[in-house]
């Protein structure tokens, strides 16, 4: 008995050790700023899976293995509760006076409540700086932020999609105190006040409500993932580690490892060029009305089959030359995982890991399992599957460094080589021809989708198309068995706003795909307008702003501007038409309507639902012209849709705006403009009405930087001025007086009154501002047709506009008080 007491007393005190020795390990317990994924643990339905963000509702897989997309859907860092005081106290003054902050930008009171918001911030960066790294208590209050995102995770006011009872889980930039949650106990040992081990249930209580956070037992959301909601019934959540705060176990003093998860571009220094893949996962319609990946399109249309890695999908593994390379660009954007996908640890030499493309959610791999017959075999990328042994086989590599003596975690400025695993070979890159400095035109699949719409489309249309724009090193990517010195890789860190932008901007693509209903598809045009410009203007179809550049090439990488083309098209294209482009045998019944209400002699309302679906297609249009602004490559990438967008004209939906921006400042498109484009708007004026937006298209044809475009100037008077002068207004001058006069089919206010009256008086009485607006913006136009001195052109505009008839419009104070809008006409005289 002394013996049998004396061994259960040894066993306590080891016991004791064990959990002591446990309990002062770093990454035992919870703490502030770590980064962790949740898991379901509800043992009722006998399955689990892992909690994730995407386009902004919360859900869980039901698999019990990791998804491809877990690093950026299921990570997220624990902050500390944090102070929204000021924030409440700007919306509270902005709900108050109902307006905007853009529209009380000069109100001092309006100022020192942003000002003290952004004391806020910084006050609450400080606070999770200084208390990052302390243990999480239960009883505390925490918040949860998407790890790439950096958006909370909060309780909203709607009702939960699957359960009524409950409110929806989702992820807001303006949660505010609706993203704080009590960490409570949910085993009876555990109490308020004990440190939060890692890997034990957890209840997440929400502080503004006392609803705890769930995982729906019935139904599937349309994405296939359970709902997590927030209810009163009592659920438990799993907490793990992903990576702990500031990289724990490393040494301050050396440079910074390099962590699973971390967006990179990897350079090969001799080649310089960027590893790439060249794929997209944008989505178009065929001739059926069917959807198909665009990449099998484009693959199967340029038979680029020797790029394909056999069994694993088509997509290119290339190198990016340097001098074409963007900072933004998406095709360069790889993540480092290690072989387990949950871990977020720092890499390490001799470690597997997965080198994942960002965008596409695919991964480099190697074709077959290697023999040593094999000269050279294929590189390219795979469908990401971190449970499946023949992704595995494929897919995971280790870093081998310049220098044998490395050890430990990798560097992030460290230089190395890439070995495939399972066949022991190396990732080589092998130049053609001779020439150092060569480049070659390969396909960047998703530029080649605006013309690719079939998978029968012939390669010379698509070479005629100009499809090949990606400016590649000449050679190829293999994995061969001989280590060649010259392949060096180093890494670049990518921004985390870039690589969040990516992910973002992910999000919007299904909804693009396939729109529900014309508001969805509004809905989601106006997020693409305000992630795209920088404006306190909420209101995407007045917002303006400065444009984001970085997002506009991004959204043009990952095809928005085709799919949203594409998504403005299909409610105007009638069963049995011929496809994008092509101009539809029967129009739809929507179309009729929008052209007939889109006149100027319109009567009658629009239909509630050709109303709605007016301001969708208005809102896609209105995008098209953001993601162009200023962006001389996405404009360049933007001409192949001309011929679609002048389908659109007439409309009413601002195609007119979108076609303007496409030529505007772009010299390289403005010497490709024709005769029928010009012809296209000419026939607008006529037929649609005289509109402001169509003269300003041929104004933006005649000049670019201040310097005109000759050519244009003279294809315009031509068309316009000598050949239909009835769709222009006539004045002279007479007795001091302005006289204005026009041909009564295309001007009725004119011939109502004989077809002459005096133009201030015209301009005041004109019972529609889109004919004044038309008068003024000819003005403007016929001052374009006369820069640079173009003496082609003077005769024809001296005899309309003779210069004492400009200086008496000058000085007529009558004709500077004349508004239009509420605002002043300011007509462009001089």
């Amino acid at each position: 008995g002394n013996q049998g007491a004396a061994r259960r007393g040894r066993l306590c005190a080891a016991a004791l050790a064990l959990m002591s020795s446990a309990s002062v390990t770093p990454a035992a317990f919870l703490r502030v700023g770590d980064a962790i994924f949740l898991v379901s643990v509800d043992s009722s339905e006998g399955e689990g899976g892992f909690v994730s963000a995407r386009r902004g509702q919360l859900g869980v897989c039901s698999s019990p293995t990791p998804p491809a997309s877990f690093s950026h859907e299921s990570v997220f860092v624990v902050k500390p509760q944090q102070n929204y005081v000021a924030a409440r106290k700007l919306k509270t003054m902005l709900e108050q006076e109902n307006k905007t902050a853009e529209q009380m930008a000069a109100d001092p009171a309006l100022m020192a409540a942003q000002a003290a918001v952004e004391r806020e911030e910084e006050m609450n960066r400080a606070s999770f700086s200084r208390i990052a790294g302390r243990e999480v208590r239960y009883g505390q209050v925490v918040q949860l932020h998407h790890a790439v995102t950096d958006v909370p995770v909060a309780v909203g006011r709607q009702a939960a999609l699957l359960n009524r009872e409950g409110r929806r889980v989702v992820e807001s930039e303006a949660a505010g105190d609706a993203a704080w949650f009590r960490v409570m106990p949910r085993l009876r040992i555990q109490s308020e006040g004990e440190r939060v081990r890692l890997g034990d249930p957890i209840v997440l209580e929400h502080v503004q409500t006392s609803l705890r956070l769930r995982v729906e037992r019935a139904g599937r959301m349309p994405d296939g993932r359970r709902e997590v909601s927030a209810t009163l019934e009592k659920a438990a959540l799993r907490v793990s580690l992903y990576r702990p705060h500031g990289g724990a176990g490393e040494d301050a003093d050396a440079p910074r490892p390099l962590f699973g998860g971390e967006a990179v571009r990897l350079v090969y220094e001799e080649e310089d060029g960027f590893l790439a893949a060249i794929a997209s996962d944008l989505i178009l319609k065929d001739l059926g009305g069917r959807l198909v990946p665009v990449v099998q399109a484009a693959v199967a249309a340029s038979e680029q089959r020797d790029t394909t890695v056999a069994g694993g999908g088509a997509a290119t593994a290339a190198l990016v030359a340097a001098d074409s390379h963007d900072d933004a660009s998406l095709d360069t954007m790889w993540s480092f995982l290690n072989a387990d996908i949950t871990s977020g640890a720092a890499l390490r030499w001799g470690g597997r890991v997965w080198i994942a493309h960002a965008p596409s959610g695919r991964a480099l791999g190697v074709a077959g399992g290697g023999t040593a017959e094999e000269e050279g075999m294929a590189v390219g990328t795979i469908q990401l599957s971190p449970d499946e042994p023949a992704a595995q086989r494929r897919g995971l590599f280790e870093l081998v460094p310049l220098d044998a003596a490395s050890s430990g975690a990798v560097a992030a400025d460290s230089l190395f080589r890439l070995r495939h695993v399972d066949s022991g070979r190396w990732i080589h890159f092998a130049r053609t021809g001779s020439d150092a400095g060569a480049r070659e035109k390969r396909p960047s699949l998703s530029e080649m989708s605006a013309k690719v719409t079939r998978a029968s489309v012939a390669r010379e249309e698509v070479e005629a198309a100009g499809a090949y724009t990606k400016l590649l090193v000449a050679g190829a990517l293999s994995a061969t068995v001989a280590s060649v010195d010259d392949n060096v890789v180093s890494l670049q860190r990518v921004p985390l706003e870039h690589y969040s932008d990516c992910l973002r901007s992910g999000e919007w693509l299904a909804a693009l795909r396939t729109p529900s209903d014309p508001k969805a598809l509004g809905r989601v045009a106006g997020e693409l307008i305000r992630f795209v410009t920088v404006s306190d203007n909420p209101d995407p179809l007045t917002r303006e702003g400065l444009p984001h550049a970085a997002r506009q090439l991004i959204l043009r990488q990952r095809g928005v501007l085709d799919l949203v083309l594409a998504a403005a098209e299909a409610p105007l294209t009638a069963a049995g038409a011929e496809g994008a482009g092509s101009e539809p045998s029967v129009p739809s019944k929507a179309q009729q309507e929008l052209s007939r209400s889109a006149s100027s002699m319109a009567t009658g309302a629009l239909s509630s639902s050709v109303k709605e679906m007016k301001r969708a297609l208005t809102l896609c249009m209105v995008l098209f012209r953001h993601l162009l602004r200023g962006h001389d490559a996405n404009k360049d990438y933007a001409m192949r849709f001309v011929p679609r967008l002048q389908l659109m004209l007439g409309l009413g939906i601002r195609s007119a705006g979108a076609l303007t921006e496409v030529f505007l400042e772009n010299e390289s498109v403005l010497k490709l403009v024709t005769d029928k484009h010009v012809a296209k708007f000419i026939s607008l004026i006529r037929e649609v009405g005289r509109q402001a937006r169509y003269t300003k298209f041929l104004t933006v044809l005649c000049q670019c930087g201040g310097l005109p475009i000759r050519v244009n100037q003279w294809r315009i008077c031509k068309m316009l001025v000598h050949e239909a002068p009835e769709l222009l207004t006539s004045l002279k001058l007479e007795a001091g007086r302005v006289l204005v006069s026009g041909d009564r089919q295309y001007f009725p206010v004119l011939g109502q009154v004989g077809g002459s009256m005096e133009l201030v008086e015209w301009l005041a009485h004109c019972p529609c501002d889109d004919t004044v607006g038309y008068f003024e913006s000819c003005l403007g136009l016929f001052a374009a047709l006369a820069e640079g001195r173009n003496l082609r052109n003077a005769p024809a505009l001296s005899a309309r506009l003779p210069y004492p008839l400009l200086e008496a419009m000058a000085k007529d104070e009558r004709l500077r008080a004349v508004q239009r809008g509420g605002k002043p006409l300011g007509l462009a005289v001089a």
